[in-house]
């Protein structure tokens, strides 16, 4: 499975909201990439049926990254740093358990018109096709808050108007892993790949910082986007612990594929760009995780 799995969410959530009204929610607010102190996340709590719609998520702080460009990983060649990359991503599909925290932002301009589409997505991964994540969505006119957990073939989402769990039919993801959650699963062999130093976690894990410039799509019509994304990858466990991806791609589906595969943003066809902003970090690696369907009513 090729897709980013956070974005995959979204098809879900697009299905649960064709069955339901248009009733408008609170707009969610945008929240900043700016890196920020916090305390490691802790798992999120077994799910159980909500009477009421839930409160939008709160967004996990960004851990606070201390740049210490003085201090040299010891390699600048792109073939070492792209096998450095790919060790990454078989270290992260190998994970029993992970709590991600996944925040973007789509800005699209056509004709003079701006339609900026924020997005938030937390939760917790268990091995091989345990999910739950809270989901918090804004398409403008409407903005949605739910909650989902995918076990195996089945999955549960919340009613964004009356918080009531419901079992989807034939959306579930299967099998996914996190490798797929750092947005770079079909990109990262792509990159142009530079060294920019060894940095330190506030919490004292120390990270090579990777930077890759995306200059064509994998499997794109020949678009050329212009992306940066910053990898910082755990030094002791060659883990990735956080992703930041921002710049502008045409605005085509083709384009939008190939870097953010499955998001429901219709193009119509109008051509224009589109900016993309993007955090995602990851913590608690395998620390124990359950994650069961949601109780009976």
């Amino acid at each position: 499975m090729k897709l980013l799995a956070p974005i995959s969410l979204i098809l879900l959530l697009a299905t649960a909201m064709a069955g339901c009204s248009g009733t408008t929610q609170p707009a969610i607010a945008t929240s900043s990439p700016a890196l920020t102190s916090s305390p490691a996340p802790t798992p999120l709590p077994t799910a159980t049926p909500l009477p009421a719609p839930s409160p939008s998520p709160t967004p996990t702080p960004t851990p606070k990254v201390v740049s210490n460009p003085l201090v040299a990983v010891g390699t600048s060649d792109d073939q070492e740093l792209s096998e450095i990359l790919a060790t990454a991503m078989d270290a992260m599909e190998g994970l029993e358990s992970v709590h991600f925290n996944f925040e973007a932002e789509v800005s699209m301009d056509s004709d003079g018109l701006v339609a900026t589409i924020p997005l938030r997505v937390e939760g917790d991964y268990l091995a091989p096709d345990r999910l739950q994540a809270k989901i918090a969505i804004s398409l403008g006119f409407i903005a949605l808050e739910m909650e989902m957990i995918n076990i195996g073939t089945k999955a549960y989402i919340t009613d964004p108007q009356t918080g009531l769990w419901e079992e989807t039919d034939g959306n579930a993801l299967g099998t996914v892993n996190p490798s797929e959650f750092t947005g770079l699963s079909t990109t990262a062999h792509s990159l142009k790949l530079t060294m920019q130093g060894e940095e330190t976690l506030d919490n004292g894990t120390r990270l090579m910082h990777l930077v890759g410039l995306t200059t064509a799509l994998p499997d794109g019509d020949g678009s050329t986007p212009d992306l940066k994304t910053n990898i910082y990858i755990g030094i002791d466990d060659s883990l990735v612990h956080m992703v930041m991806m921002e710049g502008a791609i045409p605005l085509n589906s083709d384009a939008l594929a190939g870097v953010v595969p499955g998001l429901p943003i219709p193009t119509g066809g109008v051509d224009g760009s589109t900016s993309i902003t993007m955090v995602v970090t990851f913590s608690a690696f395998n620390e124990p995780l359950v994650i069961e369907p949601p109780a009976p009513k």
